[in-house]
């Protein structure tokens, strides 16, 4: 029990917080305009900082100035996400619209989560402790974000994109060979199958990393298996499923 306002603030759930504002969103979609709905998000986040700003905040700051407290952080980038969701476009048809709006009403919130927002890993730029088990504590050593963003995919980068349902091995057109041959033994990416879904045993580090985070997901979410849709640039079709997962992108707003 406290009396301090900011303590409040410090100690929000946002996970929580998402969840209640989305699913009022969705409440009113048979009753207002998408459009209505998006704003009335913005108009909910608006609030929140406000009233943060006015309660827990000194007045010394600039009329202008925008401050965030550390446990809703995120909020944003996730509101901004479920703004661009499906249920909002005008340019699809209504059966995928539909099948958006169910799973955004019913997935538990750790696959929500996912949906919202992809985490995606960069399997090039891994370092040495990556996606390995602390011999002291046995947590997993799980990797930096990379920002959901096409900006943010590094030419010549490979990534593992998971949205909670579905895993993705997006390997970049100019990928390093030696990483080739060390995730998945081969060296040029044409060599591999469309149809390729698991990571083969190898005996390198990096092999090790990206078998540890498939693992991960696979019991995060309780999978009983896990396997993954690989994606070349500029060889495979699947490459257009990408743009869904890069929720940053301002191109996916339509």
């Amino acid at each position: 029990i406290t009396s301090d306002v900011a303590e409040v603030f410090s100690f929000a759930d946002q996970d929580v917080v998402l969840d209640i504002i989305i699913k009022d969103c969705l409440s009113y979609l048979s009753k207002q305009h998408p459009t209505e709905i998006k704003l009335t998000t913005t108009n909910k986040l608006v609030e929140v900082f406000t009233q943060y700003r006015g309660l827990a905040v000194q007045n010394n700051l600039m009329p202008t100035e925008l401050v965030f407290p550390d446990s809703l952080k995120t909020l944003i980038a996730y509101i901004s996400s479920f703004q661009k969701s499906k249920i909002f476009k005008t340019s699809i048809p209504n059966n995928p619209k539909i099948y958006d709006y169910y799973e955004l009403n019913s997935l538990p919130l750790d696959k929500m989560l996912l949906k919202l927002y992809p985490r995606i890993i960069g399997l090039h730029n891994l370092d040495e402790k990556d996606c390995l088990y602390d011999d002291v504590s046995g947590y997993f050593n799980l990797p930096i974000n990379s920002r959901a963003a096409s900006k943010d995919l590094e030419y010549g980068g490979a990534y593992f994109i998971f949205n909670g349902e579905k895993l993705y091995l997006w390997i970049h057109n100019a990928v390093n060979p030696l990483l080739l041959n060390d995730l998945l033994g081969v060296e040029k990416l044409e060599e591999l199958a469309y149809f390729k879904n698991d990571l083969p045993e190898l005996n390198t580090h990096v092999s090790l990393q990206a078998r540890n985070l498939v693992e991960y997901y696979k019991n995060l979410l309780g999978f009983e298996n896990l396997t993954f849709q690989l994606v070349r640039v500029g060889i495979d079709g699947s490459e257009f499923e990408i743009g869904d997962q890069l929720v940053e992108d301002r191109a996916i707003d339509k």
